[in-house]
């Protein structure tokens, strides 16, 4: 019989140390009780085909691919560690995970609620589910339920929850994961918003609607099965290569764009753009929504302009932002509006995701909607995005 792999040896524990040592030098780990998780949970094991210091640099780690792109991933640790701040985690927690991939973060999860807690996972991938069961099972964790089905529908039969936490960007929140979530509960994890696919709110509930707590920045891979391709989107004709992404309350102006978009394109120069800016321009202007290229290597947010009929974008090669094209079509109109956004966005003291709340109501949500306060329509919960004034 062949022995059991030793999980545990002083190199992988000067690894795990010296990336408790990073993390928390640049601030990203304040609190010490992930801190002792990260240095307790050998994460080197959940990924026994990659080198050990490979396994604790803080990057993403592949793990499965489909059509030569990856479908499942084992997540960097920083983003991992925001999340789990986010949670709020506390002893005897019933926690569950959206998206099991390697089983590392529900080891960490079982960690931080302790023996009197309990954690569920789900994965819709039959071999992940199978591989993180042996992998948890050899290295303590066989505590953790772990459910091989679609993480849309949650865990009914270990319902309910006091948090759920998506390690897995979803394009919309699932009636499911409410109805299975205490009240005065917690869902954490990345919503597309608008097209934005960074987004992460921690959002509490409160009876029938969810308010976030706070917003960070996180990128995960997508949520598969029947919580995919709920996203609303469209592609005309005069511009067969893009995606436009609406969630705006209208109705998608296919009309007046297509008449738009026969114009002669103008490139003004190149301007710096903060990422933060264009959220807000996005999140602020029903009539900003965001395109891409089909193969997703260029993505900008545009400005329409319905009174001019014109189109302003600024255009970037990645979400990354920093310096950007700025695309006129069909006149001057649009662009006057969007220099007077991203004005506003200054003027207001320059507001990051940091001070952005979103507000999470049943579909079709209320349209009476406060000073600031700004609708986005989403399959199942509709989204109120608000910003504060920073401090």
């Amino acid at each position: 019989m062949a022995e059991e792999p030793a999980y545990d040896t002083p190199e992988s524990t000067r690894l795990r140390e010296a990336l408790v040592h990073r993390l928390t030098h640049q601030a990203t780990l304040r609190d010490p009780r992930i801190a002792a998780a990260l240095r307790t949970v050998p994460r080197h094991a959940f990924v026994p085909d990659t080198s050990l210091e490979h396994s604790y640099q803080d990057t993403v780690v592949p793990v499965k691919y489909a059509g030569g792109e990856p479908v499942s991933t084992l997540s960097q640790p920083s983003a991992i560690v925001v999340m789990l701040e986010q949670l709020q985690l506390e002893p005897g927690m019933r926690v569950l995970e959206i998206g099991t991939g390697t089983g590392y973060n529900a080891a960490l999860l079982a960690e931080l609620v302790g023996p009197s807690g309990e954690v569920t996972t789900v994965d819709i991938d039959e071999d992940l589910s199978a591989g993180a069961a042996d992998v948890l099972r050899r290295v303590g964790y066989g505590a953790v339920n772990l459910h091989m089905g679609d993480g849309f529908f949650g865990a009914r039969y270990w319902a309910p929850f006091d948090r759920i936490e998506l390690s897995v960007a979803s394009e919309s929140i699932s009636p499911s994961w409410t109805e299975q979530m205490v009240d005065g509960g917690m869902l954490v994890g990345p919503i597309h918003v608008k097209g934005l696919q960074f987004l992460t709110p921690a959002l509490r509930k409160h009876g029938s609607r969810l308010v976030s707590e706070s917003v960070r920045a996180c990128s995960f891979l997508p949520l598969r099965g029947s919580g995919a391709g709920t996203g609303t989107t469209f592609r005309l004709p005069v511009r067969p290569e893009l995606r436009f992404v609406w969630e705006s309350p209208d109705e998608f102006p296919a009309g007046v764009l297509t008449r738009i978009l026969r114009h002669e394109r103008e490139v003004r120069d190149e301007v710096p753009v903060a990422w933060a800016a264009a959220a807000y321009v996005l999140l602020t202007n029903e009539d900003v929504f965001l395109a891409e290229s089909a193969d997703r290597r260029v993505r900008g947010i545009m400005l329409l302009d319905r009174e001019s009929e014109s189109l302003a974008s600024i255009i970037s090669a990645s979400d990354g932002w920093g310096t950007a094209a700025v695309v006129l079509y069909g006149g001057d109109g649009a662009h006057k509006r969007l220099a007077a956004s991203i004005d506003a966005w200054s003027r207001r003291g320059r507001p990051g995701i940091e001070d952005l709340r979103l507000t999470a109501i049943p579909s079709p949500g209320a349209e009476n909607l406060g000073t600031g306060e700004h609708l986005i329509r989403k399959p199942h919960f509709d989204l109120v995005a608000h910003y504060y004034t920073p401090r």
